[in-house]
């Protein structure tokens, strides 16, 4: 992936984020008018934490005799610094979209404060996560072939190069490795011949190659 697959390019910006010493039933109102699922608390403007529609929810009374207890009318005034999480995994704007993924993966969330030079400036989503990476898999234009090979005392191809022998541009190269040593390649090149590939591919001199697919990505 490249530079372009920074979080900035990805994340929400003008973030709407809530006080902290907001009251959770004036944030779940917020939320729920803006169709969020989560939002940054701040603190004197700073970040101090997060609060998710779930952990708003699992404080509120849901009924409205369960609102008419005394129970109920503390925890509609209970302000957001009772509930939100604190200890906060955040990514920078120039991070790489991977690693927003992999914290995400990591830390189970589905939302990350998105900081630059200390300063809030944006939410990153597993929503924008899909986009990024939808982006980054575009069909258009693109030859996609898919081929499984041992590894030999010769080594491996030189996918770069078998690309650039048939006259193509690579743009995206993924690989996985399968029992008993095999490995399955997933190799997208724009231009270039699909004869000319196939051909050099099999020509590479590894124990090769099941072609499992090869087809215009425009047309899968």
């Amino acid at each position: 992936m490249s530079a372009a697959m920074l979080v900035r390019y990805f994340m929400s910006r003008g973030v709407r984020t809530v006080d902290e010493g907001l009251t959770c039933l004036a944030a779940l109102r917020e939320l729920r008018a803006h169709s969020l699922r989560r939002a940054p608390v701040v603190r004197d403007g700073r970040l101090a934490g997060i609060v998710c529609l779930r952990d708003l929810l699992r404080v509120l009374p849901g009924t409205i005799a369960q609102a008419e207890t005394n129970a109920g009318h503390e925890s509609e005034s209970l302000p957001v610094s009772r509930v939100m999480a604190t200890k906060l995994v955040t990514v920078d704007a120039d991070d790489h979209i991977e690693t927003a993924a992999r914290a995400m993966l990591e830390h189970k969330v589905g939302g990350l404060p998105v900081l630059h030079k200390g300063e809030l400036v944006g939410i990153v989503t597993e929503s924008d996560i899909f986009r990024a990476f939808t982006r980054m898999l575009d069909p258009a234009g693109v030859l996609r072939v898919t081929f499984g090979f041992l590894e030999t005392a010769h080594g491996s191809p030189d996918l770069a190069d078998l690309v650039a022998r048939a006259k193509g541009t690579l743009v995206g190269l993924q690989t996985y490795a399968r029992p008993g040593g095999q490995r399955l390649v997933v190799l997208r090149m724009r231009g270039g011949s699909k004869d000319a590939l196939l051909d050099a591919l099999t020509a590479a001199g590894c124990q090769l190659m099941e072609v499992l697919d090869a087809r215009d990505a425009d047309a899968a």
